[in-house]
């Protein structure tokens, strides 16, 4: 099996403050775990601060021993990447999602697998438990939101309003659900309590919203864009439709975030990005409030997942390079960020606690206002006949489309406008991946749109198959001469055949990749209804 090979386990005990220049953040390296030719997508901390768990590409689950760092479980069961997890709340199951679209609860002790949910119909991009350890809440690609308790039985189905759901997560006292969405929303559930069945909407993101936490005590809901924008909501006693703003912005990341937590006692604000750091915010007004003041580095690669844990004193990072790195975070070690800076380490008036009603005692409630949405079957992939690859040469011309995550280095030429049918023109043998004509190129800016075949006519793999082995933060470098440009991947999804937006230009420095989609495709049509869509942004 994959996972029984090798797993290089690298304790490093740090007794000097970690350094990278002079705007590094003086918190103390614990440990770094190195899984080879492994990305991770997931990390979790389980609620008895025993273990911490992460997921990956491999399909597998690892569950480490915070005290000695030691591999003491693998979990496996799912077909493909393992993309979210989550203890329940004695650390006695582990819950994932996965990009083979199900849920599965695993047991802790054992290692069985208990059970599959197969509710959803794409994939699943976060789990979420409640803290008394009945429910479980899952959003997915497809749009919705499934609520199911312990032994599988589906409770509540919620939708996203068409949207694919980035996250999810349950307030600390159980009766409030956040979800993210594709376009830039944040909705908030009122499902239990005397109190619920309401609904209320966040708006400050202009992109995906790729994160979401609350507080330790409820009070605040941390929320995170592909922008790499950063907004804090005050949601106290927030249970009707008026419009709230976010009470604190923050800016710094060159990239998606991919995680947000906050300490203990809401004095800062944790962010991680697809541009490898890790970085903290002054939430208690002791610096200057909301500003950046400190960061970290895991290494060179994009973090992908950013957890903390039950304590507040620890954080762990995960990369797509498969590197799992934990940090004190305690309040000592945070405090030095204001010595440093000759800030006086003045008392904070504590924040208003949120009363907690025990979900145990209370009736589920669905809100009213939620539209029925029907999900779309996916349509059946065909079945290709064997015949061998198309082999050919790859002369370097100079203009080389990169993805080191799946071994691909392609020559790319140009395909030209045609303007009497208004497309491009692409020949279905085409070998090699074509820069579309009009569009920006890597010394411009902009949006720079590559395109290759999924699929040749005799149902083999083409250049771009491999795209549906690309994941969020993966690295792509698109080279013309000795002028190179670096690229993370911070959305992958498909679109209608027909839809031209993916080509249009764009503010930022973008790469956009684009396939047919090959279970979209129709044989009595001979027609790809779909095209799947790659999106990297340009990062130093």
């Amino acid at each position: 099996m994959f996972m029984r090979r090798l797993i290089v386990i690298i304790i490093i005990l740090i007794t000097t403050n970690i350094a990278r220049a002079n705007d590094t953040m003086p918190v103390a390296l614990l440990r770094t775990t190195e899984i080879p030719n492994t990305a991770l997508d997931a990390v979790v901390f389980s609620p008895d601060g025993n273990f911490i768990a992460t997921g990956g590409r491999d399909s597998a689950i690892n569950v480490w021993d915070l005290r000695t760092g030691e591999l003491i479980r693998t979990l496996q069961g799912h077909s493909d990447w393992v993309t979210t997890i989550a203890f329940n709340h004695d650390s006695t199951r582990l819950i994932s999602g996965s990009r083979d679209n199900s849920v599965r609860i695993f047991n802790m002790q054992s290692g069985e697998l208990l059970t599959v949910i197969t509710t959803h119909q794409d994939v699943v991009n976060a789990v979420s438990v409640t803290p008394n350890g009945q429910f479980i809440a899952s959003g997915g690609r497809d749009g919705l939101i499934y609520i199911h308790d312990m032994n599988a039985q589906q409770i509540a189905e919620l939708s996203q309003f068409e949207q694919p759901v980035w996250d999810i997560a349950f307030s600390p006292d159980g009766t409030t659900l956040a979800t993210s969405s594709e376009d830039g929303k944040v909705w908030l559930w009122g499902l239990f309590g005397a109190d619920g069945n309401w609904l209320q909407q966040l708006v400050a993101h202009e992109t995906p919203v790729s994160s979401v936490s609350f507080s330790a005590d409820g009070r605040y809901i941390i929320t995170g864009g592909l922008d790499g924008i950063t907004h804090v909501w005050d949601v106290q006693g927030i249970k009707t439709h008026q419009a709230i703003e976010p009470i604190a912005t923050m800016t710094g990341h060159v990239a998606p975030i991919s995680g947000v937590v906050m300490s203990d006692n809401n004095r800062v604000v944790i962010t991680a990005s697809l541009d490898g750091s890790v970085r903290f915010w002054d939430f208690a007004g002791e610096y200057q409030y909301g500003a950046e003041i400190g960061k970290i580095f895991t290494d060179s690669a994009p973090i992908s997942a950013l957890a903390i844990a039950p304590s507040r004193a620890t954080i762990a990072t995960v990369t797509t390079t498969g590197r799992l790195s934990i940090w004190d975070t305690s309040p000592q070690s945070l405090d030095v960020v204001y010595v440093r800076l000759n800030v006086p380490d003045t008392p904070v008036e504590e924040a208003p606690q949120v009363a907690i009603r025990p979900p145990t005692e209370q009736p589920f409630v669905v809100p009213t206002l939620i539209p029925t949405v029907t999900p779309i079957p996916n349509i059946a992939q065909p079945q290709a006949p064997n015949i061998p690859s198309i082999p050919y040469d790859l002369s370097d011309t100079g203009e080389i489309l990169s993805i080191p995550s799946v071994n691909m280095d392609v020559e790319v030429r140009t395909f030209p406008l045609n303007r009497s049918i208004g497309t491009w023109d692409i020949d279905p043998w085409e070998q090699l991946a074509g820069h579309l004509e009009h569009t920006s190129w890597i010394d411009t800016g902009g949006n720079v749109v590559i395109g290759a075949h999924s699929q040749y006519p005799n149902g083999v793999d083409g250049v771009f198959a491999s795209l549906y082995d690309v994941g969020i933060g993966d690295e792509i470098f698109v080279r013309d001469g000795n002028y190179q440009r670096r690229y993370v991947v911070v959305n992958i999804r498909s679109v209608d055949y027909r839809d031209v937006s993916v080509v249009m230009p764009t503010d930022i420095s973008q790469l956009t990749l684009f396939t047919c989609d090959i279970p979209s495709y129709v044989a009595e049509q001979n027609l790809y209804f779909e095209r799947l869509v790659v999106v990297a942004q340009e990062v130093p």
